[in-house]
């Protein structure tokens, strides 16, 4: 298994984001679920503002 392998595997992606998840608590000084819920917050911002940002764009191409 190459090393490109290995680090696209589930669950070397699972247990590198638990490690992040948790570098990211304690440099902050919170827990886990408190990093976990911004991350999934910051996730659900960034799609809606990608559809906001096509919807706008669909509409000037409408105009034209």
């Amino acid at each position: 298994m190459t090393a490109d392998q290995v680090m696209q595997s589930p669950k070397f992606l699972e247990a590198a984001g638990r490690e992040a998840v948790e570098f990211l608590a304690e440099k902050h000084g919170a827990t886990t679920e408190t990093i976990r819920a911004g991350l999934r917050t910051s996730s659900k911002l960034q799609r809606q503002l990608s559809e906001l940002v096509e919807a706008i764009a669909q509409e000037i191409a409408n105009r034209n």
